[in-house]
């Protein structure tokens, strides 16, 4: 997780211009991160009946939905903290 603040602001420049590429390259840097907290909310018998990349696609879904929430973040752990709080939503 060790991104330079001007690439990460780079990157959440480009999200919030709607760059698909820069939608999918959070998904690539930060979707381990969400997944897991996805899982550990789920459970075990949980996650055999719901798939945990469908909360992740919710939760980026409504990250980029909302062009506000793109401008709050200016660290990557702060981002990450958020979607994590999101997606735990999601799962409830």
């Amino acid at each position: 997780m060790s991104t330079a603040p001007t690439e990460f602001a780079q990157l959440m420049q480009r999200v919030k211009a709607g760059s698909n590429q820069a939608a999918r390259e959070l998904l690539d840097r930060y979707g381990d991160h969400i997944l897991r907290a996805i899982r550990r909310r789920l459970g075990r018998r949980m996650r055999s009946q719901f798939d945990s990349v469908d909360f992740l696609q919710a939760t980026l879904a409504s990250f980029c939905a909302h062009p506000s929430w793109l401008s709050r973040f200016d660290r990557p752990d702060a981002l990450i903290k958020f979607l994590a709080r999101v997606a735990t939503n999601k799962v409830i």
